[in-house]
């Protein structure tokens, strides 16, 4: 190639030249494309990747939250099972007939006669209501001792309170005897 300054003068520019200045082009072109093209897409990925990483630890954090919320309805349902156990125990307020009926029937199951159960007094104490029933009875002393094992078992909380026995007497060849005493028993208010 020859490039000329002016009509009289002409130089030849030698290869090696040349093809420096092409390759000093196309180095231009390619930095060019690097950071007009490459460049944004570089950024654009990093955007992603840090998007990315984002999701990924809001994933954990619910899949935690998702793990809880299993631990939490277990714990629920311990709590419901747990609440209906205490409601047997200490129910709502009730009717104060209803458990000297129950108590009059354990009584007449257990073989004990002349049993008479009676709600005299009712307290109500903040929270609960303490019921006393007075209460007396005849029977063997296996009955009457069979009759306090299934109050003590009832799934209700019954505390036996003042209990007093006639002096034994011999019926048929079984000792008899009179209880009398009180019963506590307890409702939530």
């Amino acid at each position: 190639m020859k490039i000329r300054h002016n009509d009289s003068d002409a130089r030849m520019v030698p290869k090696s030249v040349m093809a420096l200045i092409y390759m000093a082009i196309l180095t231009g072109i390619f930095t060019g494309y690097y950071l007009l093209v490459y460049r944004q897409q570089d950024c654009e990925l990093a955007k992603m990747a840090k998007q990315k990483a984002d999701l990924e630890r809001r994933l954990d954090e619910l899949s935690e939250i998702i793990s809880q919320k299993s631990k939490f309805r277990s714990k629920i349902g311990f709590m419901r099972a747990k609440t209906q156990q205490n409601q047997k125990i200490f129910p709502d307020r009730e009717d104060p007939n209803l458990l000297p009926e129950l108590l009059k029937e354990i009584a007449m199951d257990h073989g004990l006669s002349n049993a008479r159960f009676e709600s005299y007094k009712t307290k109500v104490t903040s929270g609960y209501v303490e019921i006393a029933i007075q209460f007396e009875a005849q029977g063997s002393i296996s009955s009457i001792a069979d009759f306090f094992k299934q109050v003590c078992s009832v799934e209700r909380y019954i505390l036996v309170k003042n209990v007093e026995m006639s002096k034994p007497e011999i019926i048929e060849g079984k000792i008899f005897m009179k209880v009398n005493g009180y019963l506590l028993a307890f409702s939530i208010d």
